[in-house]
């Protein structure tokens, strides 16, 4: 069986990486890049670079399992020129639409900065996630 690289936790934490993004007057490319975890597409596309697994535990994601999309870092290569765009994407709060860029359209216009963008990106189980997130280290 072959596998997949083991995901970690950024070392810049989510609130400096933030900051860091304001103080260049880039917070709203930054908070974007977070929202992208709300694509469908993007989900799609890694499960399908992924192999349908979760680099974590190596067991199979399917479409019903709750699973989070996890940043290895928060660079951010976006190369869509559109707004964000709202999206099906229900929540426990209620909420089922929430915005995102438009990964898609990036996909298909800037490949090279979607590859790097999604070279960024990893789909995990929640599970896999909350346990990663909680050790605060890589597996």
């Amino acid at each position: 069986m072959f596998n997949l690289n083991q995901p970690t936790v950024p070392t810049l934490e989510y609130q400096k990486a933030r900051q860091a993004h304001k103080a260049l007057g880039r917070e709203d490319r930054f908070l974007a890049h977070m929202h992208c975890t709300h694509n469908q597409f993007i989900r799609h596309v890694l499960r399908l670079r992924q192999y349908g697994r979760c680099p974590v535990c190596g067991k199979l994601i399917s479409l019903e399992s709750p699973a989070n999309v996890h940043h290895i870092s928060y660079t951010r290569y976006c190369g869509s020129r559109t707004s964000e765009i709202k999206c099906f994407f229900p929540r426990d709060n209620g909420m089922i639409y929430a915005m995102t860029p438009n990964c898609e359209l990036c996909y298909y216009d800037c490949p090279e900065k979607a590859s790097a963008c999604l070279n960024n990106l990893v789909l995990l189980h929640s599970a896999c996630h909350d346990k990663l997130h909680k050790t605060n280290c890589s597996f």
